[in-house]
This record gives structure tokens, C-alpha cells and sequence, in this order.
């Protein structure tokens, strides 16, 4: 059973998957931080493209955001 959104389900949708972004976005981040010690130059190359897509996921969830803009009960 799931909850009536008073939102709508595309925007609670919506709101979710700019969770799952933000949540890989982070995960990403931490592979192109100061704290990994990476074994290979190749590691190190693989960490910062880590960082490049953490990056570019953040402007897809800004996007997103910015786009549903923030919901005060209207159509």
C-alpha cells in the first residue's frame, strides 16, 4: 500500500530519484577526496572521474530541483 501524495506520485517520484542522486553523488565524491590512498596511477585516474560524474550528478539533481520548484499544495 502506498500513501496518497498530496504532491502527486511523478513528484514524489521525482523527489526520490533526486535522492538516489544525490546519495550516489556522495558516494562518488568520497573516491576523489584527500582521505583515499590510491594503490595505482590508475586507481587515482578512476577516483577522479569518480569525482567528474559526482559532479555532473549534482547538476542533474540541482536541475531536477529546480524544476519541480518547491511544492506549497497548488497544481
Amino acid at each position: 500500500y502506498w500513501p496518497n501524495h498530496p504532491e502527486g506520485l511523478l513528484r514524489a517520484h521525482l523527489r526520490a530519484a533526486v535522492a538516489d542522486l544525490r546519495h550516489l553523488q556522495g558516494f562518488l565524491a568520497e573516491w576523489d577526496g584527500p582521505a583515499i590512498d590510491h594503490k595505482s596511477p590508475h586507481e587515482e585516474h578512476l577516483g577522479k572521474l569518480a569525482g567528474e560524474v559526482a559532479r555532473e550528478l549534482a547538476e542533474l539533481a540541482d536541475r531536477l530541483e529546480t524544476e519541480m520548484g518547491s511544492w506549497r499544495g497548488g497544481a
